[in-house]
């Protein structure tokens, strides 16, 4: 709730994880990003795990989509990292030093610090949007922009939908406009539009 509320950037998840029942000697590092956001919770999932693995050396390692509650019931981009097994004598034993608490939470850092420095592209000001239209082909417009300090907006990954079909649309690199007119009159009722863009360096926006 607070992380919804607040319109979170990201939102991080943090765990560790236990396979006592199974085998107390086992450990791996695994990072799950919400399942239903194949973009900024996959990017900044897939950074993040990246540190994880690289920093704590682990063997076995796992990037997944996540259909936990937290992440699930999340309508901000959303991560859960468990980077290691307490189950794991050893491992409880190292966690309990400072410098381990430290490496984790250096990984963690690096992995937001990595996502957030890729800039986040942005989709702003798309009509229609939640709204009662009068005529069966209007003008979809909306403007795509990157974030400022960003490499700029990547043309071929724009991705304009109505009802879940790819439409072919009119992109302006130099004003961000994106502009589709439908070919023939939409059926009378609800549609939905939806649309995504990634920058030049691999970020993506959230969906429109």
């Amino acid at each position: 709730d607070i992380s919804n509320q607040a319109g979170a950037d990201l939102f991080v998840s943090i765990h560790h994880n236990s396979m006592q029942s199974v085998d107390i000697n086992y450990n791996s590092t695994e990072t799950f990003y919400k399942m239903t956001d194949p973009g900024p919770s996959l990017d900044s999932g897939r950074l993040l795990h990246k540190h994880l693995v690289r920093n704590l050396r682990s063997k076995n390692n796992k990037f997944l989509p996540g259909n936990y509650f937290i992440l699930r019931e999340n309508s901000r981009p959303a991560i859960l990292g468990e980077a290691s097994h307490l189950s794991n004598p050893r491992i409880e034993r190292k966690l309990l030093t400072p410098e381990a608490q430290l490496l984790e939470a250096q990984s963690y850092f690096l992995g937001i610090v990595d996502y957030f420095d890729r800039r986040i592209p942005r989709v702003k000001d798309l009509f229609p949007n939640k709204t009662v239209i009068d005529h069966a082909r209007p003008t979809i417009t909306a403007i795509v922009q990157d974030e400022e300090g960003g490499a700029g907006i990547d043309p071929e990954t724009l991705i304009l939908k109505i009802d879940g079909e790819v439409v072919k649309h009119t992109y302006t690199p130099e004003t961000g406009q994106v502009t589709y007119t439908p070919p023939k009159p939409l059926e009378n009722g609800e549609h939905n539009v939806s649309l995504s863009v990634r920058n030049l360096r691999g970020n993506s926006s959230e969906i429109a």
